[in-house]
């Protein structure tokens, strides 16, 4: 058989392996049984948001907290802070302000003089909230990583590609996909200009986070339509092909499997022991 109809591959080799791999890192490194009986996609819903926030202010207080507790972080200490307004970058009705720096969506920092844990995030990001957990979501994978000795795959300058992995680890996957890009129809009603805006946050592409949310939903045996009804496009046809792919990768995939085979082989030996 030549395999005409084999999927075509969504990832280079190189770029999927390296997944795989930071995948079994995190595996290797935090405690296994936690992903495999604990862990959860967490979707954007009332199933897992069912907070009714009242006003703006206490929007993201309300929804770090709710991010803080489904990735099992509730005891870790803390603060969220807002960052200055993103200066105006329309100085005149036909003068704009081009090629200025950016502000970050959302930094991370633990001194060592720091008491806690410090969680900045843009003001902007409370327009679009799934923007915001995403970003929550991977500034806490940092504090997370704090935990891990071994150094990602590929060394510290794939820190921040490893922080996003882990977001998808904890179970953010569906954000951390849906916000790698985004479109958003804007109006100026001074100016009566309209048209579209892009933004993007993370590290990984695309496709290479769509590859990371599949690898998540193949080892969590979770069904495909399950995560994409929460999918957009483009995102929802990478992630569709990057299931398909799953199957190429079978042996590298065997090793992330065996630890669960192994958790409930343990489990079974330990419920023998307690019956005899």
């Amino acid at each position: 058989m030549l395999g005409i109809f084999r999927a075509k591959p969504l990832l280079d080799e190189t770029s999927a392996a390296w997944l795989i791999e930071a995948f079994g890192w995190a595996l290797r490194s935090l405690e296994p049984r936690i992903f495999f009986e604990h862990t959860e996609l967490v979707t954007p819903s009332n199933a897992h948001f069912p907070d009714r926030i009242e006003d703006a202010q206490s929007m993201p207080a309300v929804l770090f907290a709710r991010v803080r507790n489904l990735a099992g972080m509730a005891q870790w200490d803390c603060e969220l802070v807002m960052q200055d307004p993103d200066p105006e970058l329309q100085v005149a009705r036909t003068l704009f302000i081009r090629n200025a720096e950016q502000p970050p969506a959302g930094t991370f920092s633990f001194g060592r003089d720091e008491q806690k844990a410090r969680i900045t995030y843009n003001p902007n990001l409370l327009r679009d909230p799934e923007r915001f957990i995403a970003t929550m979501a991977h500034e806490l994978a940092h504090y997370l990583s704090m935990a891990i000795a071994e150094p990602p795959p590929g060394g510290e300058e794939y820190h921040e590609h490893a922080t996003d992995v882990l977001a998808v680890y904890m179970g953010f996957g569906l954000f951390q996909l849906n916000s790698t890009f985004s479109f958003r129809q804007f109006t100026d009603t001074a100016t009566g200009t309209q048209g579209w805006s892009t933004q993007g946050l993370g590290y990984l592409s695309r496709a290479e986070s769509a590859f990371a949310l599949a690898l998540f939903c193949h080892l969590k045996k979770i069904p495909v339509e399950r995560a994409s009804r929460y999918l957009r496009e483009p995102q929802l046809g990478l992630f569709r092909k990057a299931m398909k792919n799953m199957g190429q990768h079978a042996a590298a995939l065997q090793p992330l499997l065996e630890m669960e085979r192994r958790l409930d082989e343990g489990s079974g030996t330990r419920q023998q022991a307690a019956s005899g």
